[in-house]
């Protein structure tokens, strides 16, 4: 938060940019279909999901086709192993979104999280927002 935003500060509504949400994983096939409900789930409606199958060896990529390729709000890639990073990367390159949310495949974000990062954004001297597992 800038100087003098009070950490309790009135956001706008009106302020909406659009948000890609990345996810990179590997082997995730038990968690990821939860993790993506969560967050097709979200309060803010400006958003897709970018699912980077890092060269899973288990049903990743499947479970994510079988149960979310009719939602145009989900995007799912796969590529071969290369890390993390290298996931992240890929997935970033993959999106013209205003802003980025990254995230581990087996996080579960609560209805209001994403539009409480994006809020921060309204200000343009902030580069980066975070969120406390508690406390939100």
């Amino acid at each position: 938060m800038s100087a003098g935003t009070s950490r309790r500060a009135v956001y706008s509504d009106a302020f909406v940019p659009s948000v890609s949400v990345i996810i990179p994983a590997y082997n995730e096939e038990k968690v990821i279909c939860q993790t993506i409900r969560s967050l097709l789930d979200s309060d803010y409606a400006n958003c897709d999901i970018v699912v980077v199958d890092d060269g899973s060896s288990d049903n990743t990529a499947q479970r994510v086709s079988e149960h979310f390729s009719a939602d145009p709000r989900v995007h799912l890639f796969t590529k071969a192993n290369g890390g993390k990073s290298q996931a992240l990367n890929y997935g970033m390159a993959q999106t013209h979104a205003d802003i980025v949310v990254t995230l581990d495949a087996d996080t579960v974000f609560r209805r209001d999280t994403v539009r409480k990062l994006v809020r921060h954004f309204v200000d343009p001297q902030v580069a980066a927002s975070c969120r406390q597992c508690q406390g939100w």
